[in-house]
């Protein structure tokens, strides 16, 4: 047996309709979320847009920010983000490597020139005071 006592939830919460391209309500809401992105991102005033709208379109919240997601994850909009922070990291990462190598190499460097140096000092020495 259904319970049919009125919901002390707010509107829409608890009801969710479940996702589908069948539904022409969230096919307009999902064509509004195509529009708004910028590459492959919503700034947070065209999300806040967008939420407006779910409500006029009677789409909870809940089921709107599955919907921004959706259409986010079909244009690579999650996958994307997360490629580009794992290359930014990596190229941070391989930067701060090559900084400190090169410090490395360079004191290495110094340190092979004052050998040599001191080596042809001590055989100049030889050639003119050992007569």
């Amino acid at each position: 047996m259904r319970d049919e006592s009125p919901s002390i939830l707010p509107r829409g919460v608890g009801r969710h309709r479940g996702l589908s391209s069948e539904d022409p309500v969230q096919r307009e809401f999902a064509a509004a979320v195509s529009q708004a992105m910028e590459g492959s991102l919503i700034r947070y005033s065209k999300r806040l847009e967008l939420m407006a709208l779910a409500e006029r379109l009677g789409i909870g919240r809940f089921e709107a920010n599955l919907l921004i997601a959706q259409v986010q994850q079909r244009t690579g909009g999650a996958d994307e983000i997360l490629i580009h922070e794992s290359l930014d990291e990596s190229r941070e990462k391989r930067s701060s490597e090559t900084q400190e190598t090169d410090g490395k190499d360079t004191l290495f460097l110094l340190a092979a020139l004052f050998i040599i140096s001191a080596l042809v000092d001590m055989v100049l020495v030889k050639i003119f005071f050992s007569g």
